[in-house]
Parts: structure tokens; C-alpha cells; sequence
């Protein structure tokens, strides 16, 4: 059953058989598009000139415990989007798919010769954007976009410093986080998962409950050693070990749980569970 996939994740790192970000290796030498990083003091310097275009748009990703979000904004057209990203989307992955967000507006809009400008305050995504050399589907699928909207448009992505006290990026944080905050409905991953959360999740995740240890033969018996009365499987601490009751209903909200009340929450907040139990990082 769906349910089943949190405890498998738990006990054997399932989750990160889940469909993947990365790619091989794909060139592409023709960016129709231009990426500015200009520093704090060219900002103060020359904001007015960063600023000129026929049409500035705003971008911003987020990532909180309960999942990530994009969001863009512009003031002329008017428009504001938010989109939640799920559970396993990276911070870099929510900043390039609220750039891709973007592009795909104005590709369905319709501009041709104008001057467009999109502002982010992530230089690791303009970076991956200005690159020839891709290994990311997200990463990919927005230069695509990028490239058909620039192919007819004077496109420029600019590098924004975060705090420069613009509404526009203002307005796209609050519009990301909000977008975190929305419940994705669907499968997951949203974006693939990506290797930095892959690596997360494998870290995190205890492979060391004694059910397993026990039969791979690293364990003497399978004795749960909070409770010291069943048998210590992921579902067993997860949704009913009585010494974890106490914790359970601090973080989860809940003394006991059914194992369909997995999904319910976020890895964020199964694994700060664990680690108040003190199941993480131990052998």
C-alpha cells in the first residue's frame, strides 16, 4: 500500500529508488540569453540601469520542514504565482523551477522584441543556467524554456542581492513560501530527487533499527531498545512503541499512529522524531 513506502524508506533507504534529477551529460553552446552578477556596489551604483527593461519579473524559490515552493512576481503585467514543489525538492531545485515558472508565463504570453529581465537572488541557479554543461533535468528543462523565450526577446537573468529592499523581490518570497507551506497533491518527487537530497536522506535515514541489524546478523535480538517490548521495526517506533508516546504527540501530534498516518507528514518532521529518540546516527 501507499503507506508502506514511508516505513520501507526507513528501514532499507527505498526512497531513493524514487525517480531522479540527474541526467548525462547534455551540451548546449547556444544560450539565447544573458546572466548579470552584478555585486552589492553595483546595485547602489547603477540600480536604475539594472532595472530598465520593457519587462522586470521576480523569482524566488523556498524550503521549509513541511516542503518547498516558487513563486514569481511582476508589477507590469501583473501577475503572481505560487507552486508547490513537495517534500524532496532542493532549494536550488525550487529557485530554477520558479525561473522555468517564469519563462513558461512569458513563452505563453507572447512577447516578441522586447527587453525582459528576470531577477533571482540565487547565483548558484544563474550559474547552473549560464552553464554549456548540464547534468540536471530541472536545470535543463529551464534552459529550454529560457532559450525559446530568448530566442525572439532580448532576455536577461540578473543576480539580485538579497535585502536591497525591491518589492518585487519581496513579494516573490512571500509568494515561495507560501508555496511551501501548500500541500502538493501527486506523486513525488515533484522535480526528481536530487543528489544533495539523496545524500541527505541517506544520512539521515537509521539503518540501524534493531529488526534489521538483527537480521543481517549485527545484533543479538530484535528487542526494541526504547520499550524493551516488541520488536524494533520502523512501523513499531513510528506508530506505537508506548515509550514514544510522549514524543510521538510532541511532534506528530498524535500519541499512536496507523501506518497510513505516514503521509501525513513531511521527512522533515519524521526525522526530527527520530532524532529526539535518539535513533539517528547511532550503530
Amino acid at each position: 500500500m501507499e503507506h508502506n513506502r514511508m516505513l520501507e524508506g526507513i528501514e532499507s533507504h527505498s526512497v531513493l529508488g524514487m525517480v531522479s534529477d540527474g541526467l548525462p551529460v547534455r551540451i548546449n553552446l547556444d544560450l539565447p540569453y544573458n546572466i548579470l552578477l552584478p555585486g552589492r556596489d553595483e546595485w547602489e551604483r547603477s540600480r536604475t540601469d539594472l532595472l530598465r527593461a520593457d519587462s522586470c519579473w521576480y523569482t524566488d524559490g523556498s524550503k521549509t520542514p513541511e516542503g518547498a515552493g516558487a513563486g514569481v512576481y511582476s508589477r507590469r503585467p501583473s501577475v503572481e504565482m505560487t507552486d508547490s514543489l513537495g517534500q524532496y525538492a532542493s532549494v536550488f531545485q525550487a529557485e530554477i523551477h520558479a525561473i522555468e515558472l517564469c519563462g513558461r508565463e512569458l513563452e505563453k504570453r507572447g512577447p516578441n522584441r522586447r527587453s525582459i529581465k528576470i531577477f533571482s537572488d540565487s547565483q548558484a541557479a544563474l550559474k547552473a543556467l549560464d552553464s554549456y554543461r548540464c547534468t540536471s533535468k530541472a536545470v535543463w528543462n529551464c534552459q529550454e524554456t529560457l532559450s525559446r523565450v530568448g530566442t525572439t526577446n532580448r532576455l536577461t537573468l540578473v543576480w539580485l542581492p538579497g535585502h536591497v529592499g525591491l518589492k518585487g523581490n519581496e513579494v516573490a518570497d512571500s509568494l515561495a513560501r507560501r508555496g511551501a507551506t501548500l500541500e502538493f497533491i501527486g506523486p513525488e518527487p515533484v522535480l526528481g530527487l536530487s543528489y544533495s537530497t539523496a545524500r541527505t536522506i541517506y544520512r539521515t535515514l537509521p539503518p540501524n533499527l534493531r529488526h534489521h541489524m538483527h537480521i543481517i546478523g549485527l545484533a543479538e535480538d530484535a528487542e526494541c531498545r526504547l520499550c524493551m517490548e516488541d520488536d524494533e521495526t520502523a512501523e513499531h517506533v513510528l506508530c506505537t512503541c508506548p515509550a514514544a508516546d510522549r514524543t510521538r504527540f510532541s511532534i506528530l501530534g498524535k500519541v499512536q499512529l496507523m501506518p497510513e498516518d505516514l503521509d501525513k507528514y513531511s521527512p522533515g518532521k519524521i526525522i526530527d522524531f527520530l532524532r529526539r529518540l535518539e535513533l539517528l546516527g547511532e550503530v
